[in-house]
């Protein structure tokens, strides 16, 4: 399966219409190669807006509908203006699902936008005959900053920090595809007795962490060979974070596993 990233080199003199797209691809690539042993491939490309995602499209798109589990457009990343999320035409497609709880998680003021069939290649990709799971996150979106495709979308206007941080962003994403895998009790039958496993938290962390107990008891329940981390994050509203912390700790008292 793999994770795909795509911005368009067509107009670099803008600055966070296209150049911060360009610099965000090249910088997350590179982080995403000092993660190590990877589970999915990595797919980045660099096109001219439009007639390189049709081109792009008929020359990989079949490909595309088998192997891609998640695709974004990376755009308009450049200005300080809070983060705009633009779904996918699936609309609750995993990639959306993944940048909406990293968004949430984050706890960073953000917008959310359905989709609509225009804006930048996210259109081409989810164009009904491959219908991808490609969305965006960006800043400031598109025709939506009073400098867009104008000289005044320049490196005066780019906020270097905001870029990074959108960076970031993105490699969390990518993280948490690494980190969800569908998950199998291997002890499905009622719940473990999770005392004498050294499971059950004294009072103390309990008031520390009040949602310990809720969170051990939704991965045991869903942890049936049909759901992942994040499809219990989402049924459960519950941090991932916290659920990653506790899922370590089932996996090494062996009551759940990677479903293989």
């Amino acid at each position: 399966k793999e994770l795909f990233f795509s911005t368009y080199i067509c107009h670099p003199s803008m600055g966070s219409d296209v150049l911060s797209g360009m610099l965000a691809n090249v910088f997350l690539a590179r982080e995403i190669a000092k993660m190590g042993t990877l589970n999915y491939t990595y797919r980045f490309i660099f096109i001219p807006e439009t007639i390189g995602s049709v081109n792009y499209l008929k020359l990989h798109g079949e490909h595309l509908k088998t192997h891609m589990e998640a695709g974004y457009v990376l755009t308009c990343l450049g200005d300080n203006g809070d983060f705009t999320y633009k779904k996918s035409r699936q609309g609750n497609a995993r990639a959306d699902r993944m940048a909406l709880r990293i968004l949430e998680q984050q706890n960073v003021p953000h917008k959310i936008e359905d989709f609509w069939p225009g804006g930048s290649d996210e259109r081409q990709f989810c164009s009904p005959g491959f219908n991808l799971p490609v969305g965006s996150l960006m800043r400031s979106r598109y025709e939506a900053f009073p400098q867009y495709h104008t000289s005044a979308d320049n490196k005066s206007y780019m906020d270097f920090e905001a870029l990074e941080k959108g960076i970031e962003m993105y490699v969390k994403i990518a993280h948490g595809f690494e980190t969800q895998k569908v998950l199998f009790s291997k002890n499905p039958n009622c719940e473990p007795l999770l005392g004498k496993r050294g499971l059950y938290p004294t009072l103390g962390s309990q008031e520390k962490y009040p949602d310990y107990i809720d969170a051990m008891m939704w991965i045991l329940n869903l942890a049936d060979g049909q759901h992942d981390l994040m499809d219990i994050a989402d049924r459960s509203k519950l941090p991932l974070e916290l659920l990653e912390t506790i899922l370590a700790s089932l996996i090494e008292k062996e009551l759940v596993e990677f479903f293989p």
